[in-house]
């Protein structure tokens, strides 16, 4: 463990994920679908960027992570939110599923690590 005077030092990165609350109240996902398309979202965010200094820290420190788990209404809010990241460089990714028929289904978004001031505002 690290001692507290380390910890102190080191800032409280967040990484914000986003999923459809609908895919859990009308399309019957079951909790185990929705926590996949979670960890499916969160993985993709930090691998695409794991050269970025705030996701190198954040990996460095796993008892420490911290992840705030949000709920859109729909894969359209979902899209508009990846829009407004767009817009103001929040890097993200908007993750789908592959559906039946090859119809790729926006299920969740996730934030690379950042300082919680810095992201918060979205």
């Amino acid at each position: 463990r690290k001692s507290q005077t380390v910890m102190s030092n080191i800032r409280t990165l967040i990484q914000y994920i986003v999923i459809r609350k609908d895919l859990l109240t009308e399309q019957n996902w079951t909790a185990g679908m929705i926590a996949t398309q979670v960890a499916h979202a969160s993985v993709a965010a930090l691998w695409k960027n794991k050269d970025d200094e705030l996701t190198t820290e954040y990996l460095q420190d796993t008892e420490n992570m911290h992840k705030i788990v949000l709920e859109a209404k729909t894969g359209n809010d979902l899209e508009n939110l990846s829009s407004k990241l767009d817009q103001n460089e929040i890097l993200h990714e908007l993750w789908m599923e592959k559906g039946n028929n090859h119809n790729d289904i926006i299920t969740a978004i996730a934030t690379k690590p950042y300082n919680r001031d810095d992201i918060k505002p979205y």
